[in-house]
């Protein structure tokens, strides 16, 4: 069901240079998902286009988290779905808000 790569994600903050995203797979060996671009990493006159160092962490600490919310919104969906029965209209409402949240993650597959 989940075609994101497999493993555990994590931010790699890369002393003056941009933070990398990886996953460690089973075998030890690291999957590079991605980077986000640190201020630090560039010249002074084009640092504002990235935004500030924290919001750099922040939003590389997000994207490391991806998989794990995934999964948590997942099983709080089936737990809704169950007890939706009992709720109608604010279960309905909460179901949207996940579908739409997981589609987002997943591509809608």
């Amino acid at each position: 069901m989940n075609k994101h790569t497999p493993g555990d994600w994590q931010h790699i903050d890369c002393t003056n240079k941009n933070i990398n995203i990886s996953a460690t797979r089973d075998n030890g060996t690291f999957a590079r998902i991605g980077e986000v671009f640190s201020p630090r990493a560039y010249m002074p006159s084009a640092r504002h286009l990235f935004g500030t160092e924290e919001q750099a962490t922040a939003n590389a600490r997000l994207i490391a988290a991806a998989p794990d919310l995934l999964a948590v919104i997942m099983r709080c969906r089936e737990y809704v779905e169950r007890a939706a029965s009992r709720w109608e209209d604010d279960a309905a409402a909460s179901l949207d808000f996940m579908d739409a949240a997981i589609d987002k993650a997943t591509g809608g597959v």
